[in-house]
Parts: structure tokens; C-alpha cells; sequence
């Protein structure tokens, strides 16, 4: 599955689609985590039942902004997102 960045904070035009309700969903969350802990320097959401055969992994990241990726589920794995957040 070739990855896939879906770009909350990507502005939309007027004829674009509504955001998806997950990821929007997803992004609420991960704005609620950061703004109830203010010493985070990031957030992740993820959806492992939405998408057949995929993780759908939102990521925000304080001052910065955020965004959803799709990995294939047999190539996920959370410690290795954490630690590349943390080297980041």
C-alpha cells in the first residue's frame, strides 16, 4: 500500500469535499491531548479499524500543525513512530 498523507490543515476551496468526519474525529482528539497537556511536544491519534488493512495515524505536533498518514497495518509499528517522534 503506497503511503498516504491526508493533510488536515491543508485549506480547502469552497467546492472542495467536506473533511472526512474520521479525521476530523482524529484531529479533535489529538488538539484536546495537546491543549490538556501543555508540556507534550506532540500528540498521536490512531485508527486501526477504519480502513481495512491499514493503521490511519494522526499526528500533531505543537506550533506546527498536523496530519494523517495511512500505513499498511503489517507495517506499523508504534515504537518505531515514538522513536522518530522523539529523535524529530
Amino acid at each position: 500500500m503506497p503511503l498516504e498523507i491526508r493533510g488536515a490543515e491543508i485549506p480547502k476551496a469552497a467546492n472542495d469535499a467536506l473533511p472526512n468526519v474520521g479525521t476530523e474525529a482524529r484531529r479533535q482528539r489529538v488538539l484536546a491531548i495537546l491543549e490538556a497537556n501543555p508540556g507534550f511536544r506532540y500528540a498521536v491519534v490512531t485508527a486501526s479499524d477504519s480502513e481495512p488493512g491499514a493503521v490511519l495515524v494522526h499526528i500533531g505536533i505543537r506550533g506546527v500543525g498536523s496530519g494523517e498518514i495511512v500505513v499498511a497495518s503489517a507495517n506499523y509499528d508504534g515504537m518505531v513512530l515514538f522513536k522518530a517522534l522523539e529523535a524529530a
